[in-house]
């Protein structure tokens, strides 16, 4: 993670991007960004993929998103919930602030906490190779995924480094 400058002009080439670069010692820039935290007190978590020069190669624009995703998702499944469901505060503190979000918005939040594992599993093995035999065998004869089997709605959520998961 890293504060990023945002800037409001592109750059489009690579001498004046390594010039900035080296003048405030940052390793990308923010272009489209600018100006959100001026109408709106948030964080913005950006995917980088582009050289800021005139090489652009939209080839890591998907990979980038995904990270982006990802550590988003990671962050919010970080703050506690108490912290999430004082709206009143939040209206308080900024009253700018909605007080409702809109359907989509909603949605769109809803849907950062759902995955499809055959998505996932398919990128686990496209970027690490086939999985070590025996790795998480040891879950399918627990009392406590017995029991969420024979339940509904069927989503699963591990989250642990994946040499825990071994036994």
């Amino acid at each position: 993670m890293a504060v990023l400058p945002l800037e409001i002009q592109v750059i489009k080439d690579a001498p004046t991007r390594d010039s900035l670069s080296m003048k405030i010692n940052s390793l990308c820039f923010e272009m489209e960004a600018a100006g959100v935290m001026d109408c709106f007190p948030c964080l913005v978590i950006r995917g980088i993929c582009d050289y800021s020069d005139s090489h652009k190669n939209k080839g890591w624009q998907e990979y980038a998103a995904l990270v982006a995703a990802a550590y988003a998702k990671e962050l919010l499944m970080s703050i506690p919930p108490q912290l999430l469901q004082h709206s009143k505060r939040r209206k308080a503190q900024h009253p700018t602030a909605p007080e409702h979000i809109s359907a989509e918005a909603e949605e769109c939040l809803r849907a950062m906490f759902v995955t499809d594992s055959s998505l996932d599993r398919e990128g686990i093995l496209d970027a690490k190779g086939d999985i070590c035999e025996g790795t998480c065998e040891w879950i399918l004869s627990t009392d406590e995924f017995k029991a969420w089997d024979q339940n509904s709605p069927h989503l699963l959520w591990i989250s642990a480094p994946p040499d825990i998961l071994r036994q």
